[in-house]
């Protein structure tokens, strides 16, 4: 019984203790909750402690009566319940009495549906049970469902890992398994291997050494999802994961780099890497990561710009970057000039936040690296400076060249009234997405806003839009008067329109 999970009026919690507690009648069931906002204790009662809890403050005391009120599925009855109608297998009466008061046999519409319902069952490769209470694995549940590659048992009442060893021994052909926000408490106890590729364990309260003994049984591996759990201590093992791809590490208190890279620079097949939420101060390159191509570290506590030049250094080169949120880095930079900042430094780099980089975008992010840090030693000094001068010359001879209003104003299409724009994304929410309009000149900045927040999702309030009128122009101007027309700003055919997050 201790150990059990259980869901009392939509609260998931595992029981701790189940019997009497002094001064109090009958027998009462300690559980500790997953939301601390139930909990009330940490298992004591009056001074005295009857059981101990994994995170201070979870806990309280239920009467046993409610056990028998709780409700719970196996998984195969789950199945059946949210993939096949069993209330139309009720097949008692096949029979009608004729004049002769005889029994004829007659086919009943029900039993087609279920045979249909059968095969739709068999053919099915996605099953989704999250939230639907799955405490018990029964066996020959797989008998019913011999196509599915992708299992989703999310947020349900599992507590051992055994029980994950019986639901892959039933499904040999499984390609992809999430257990989050299950409490996987109980080790264990039978070895097994199964190629699985895909293991989501989000939300699960893990240590990294309650996991050593599982990672075993999958070597064919090629995602791990671990976000938001307690691997803040890392001992992972290169020869467990041979052929791991992605590795996702989001919100487990990550401080130190170099454990990260003691324990993920020899995996041979790791091509991206997701350290989001953690609290990481610097990333360098040391050895190793020989595949590596897409690192994601955003919302950590980044200092300075040496973690993104050693990100240079990587030997396959990143080519996929997120790295918003770290606000010491970006340092109340607009995000154009922040991603100008990065995509210069970083040579091979394909996509920045979710938003492709573009050719010209490169070069004149790199322009603009050489222009602005031509009296810096620390940047004059860098392979990468002598790499972008070889590419574009003497940065001392590069100039943006300024447009003049004159210039601009020949270029727009004046007759028609309207200028056609680009209008690019690089929001949280829609970052790369892109729209070509039409727009008329006496279109003011506010309702060009107002366009935007419906094209790309993003409240009005929070909207900033810089633009750049040429190729020509390095960097974008503020759009920054919703009162101004479009025409005061001298916008011409083929400007872009840029939306950023205003914080």
């Amino acid at each position: 019984m201790e150990g059990e999970r259980i869901c009392h009026k939509g609260f998931y919690g595992t029981i701790r203790f189940l019997g009497e507690i002094q001064g109090k009648q009958g027998t009462w069931v300690g559980v500790e909750w997953d939301d601390p906002s139930r909990g009330k204790h940490s298992g004591e009662v009056e001074g005295t402690q009857y059981f101990t809890t994994k995170h201070p403050g979870h806990a309280s005391f239920l009467k046993q009566e409610v056990l028998s009120e709780l409700f719970f599925r196996t998984i195969g009855t789950a199945i059946l319940e949210k993939y096949a109608d069993r209330t139309e297998q009720d097949t008692s009466e096949l029979y009608v009495p004729t004049v002769r008061n005889m029994r004829k046999e007659i086919e009943l519409v029900g039993t087609e549906k279920i045979q249909q319902k059968q095969e739709n069952l068999e053919a099915l490769k996605e099953i989704d049970l999250q939230e639907y209470l799955v405490k018990e694995i029964d066996q020959g549940f797989g008998r019913a469902i011999v196509s599915c590659q992708k299992l989703l048992l999310d947020r349900n009442l599992l507590c051992a890992w055994n029980q994950v060893a019986m639901v892959l021994e039933e499904l040999p052909g499984l390609h992809t398994l999430s257990l989050g926000n299950n409490r996987l408490e109980l080790p264990l106890q039978t070895s097994f291997t199964h190629p699985l590729k895909v293991l989501v364990l989000n939300c699960m309260d893990l240590k990294w050494e309650e996991l050593m003994g599982v990672f075993p049984c999958f070597p064919e591996l090629e995602e791990l999802h671990l976000f938001r759990n307690n691997c803040n201590v890392l001992h992972l093992i290169p020869e467990h994961f041979p052929n791991l791809k992605l590795l996702n590490l989001e919100d487990n208190k990550i401080s130190s780099w170099e454990m990260v890279a003691q324990n993920c620079a020899q995996l041979p097949s790791l091509e991206k890497l997701i350290l989001n939420s953690n609290n990481l101060e610097h990333i360098y390159y040391t050895e190793g990561f020989p595949k590596l191509e897409a690192i994601s570290v955003e919302k950590n506590n980044l200092k300075d710009w040496r973690t993104v030049e050693e990100l240079e250094k990587f030997p396959a080169r990143i080519k996929e970057l997120r790295i918003s949120g770290n606000p010491e880095l970006q340092n109340n930079l607009q995000v154009s000039l922040f991603r100008f900042m990065i995509i210069a430094r970083i040579g091979e780099l394909t996509t920045l936040n979710g938003s492709i980089v573009r050719p010209q975008e490169r070069i004149d992010s790199e322009r603009y690296f050489l222009r602005s840090n031509f009296n810096n030693p620390e940047a004059t000094q860098s392979q990468r400076w002598k790499d972008l001068v070889e590419k574009h010359g003497d940065p001392s001879e590069i100039a943006g060249r300024v447009v003049s209003q004159q210039e601009n104003l020949e270029n727009q299409t004046v007759s028609s009234g309207t200028v056609e724009v680009l209008l690019r994304s690089l929001t949280r929410t829609s970052a790369g997405k892109e729209v070509k309009k039409n727009l008329p000149l006496s279109m003011n900045v506010g309702a060009l806003k107002g366009l935007c927040s419906k094209l790309f999702s993003i409240p009005v309030p929070e909207i900033k839009l810089t633009y750049r009128e040429s190729k020509d122009v390095i960097m974008p101007e503020t759009l920054d008067d919703n009162l101004k027309d479009l025409d005061y700003y001298m916008l011409k055919d083929g400007a872009e329109v840029w939306i950023e997050d205003l914080n």
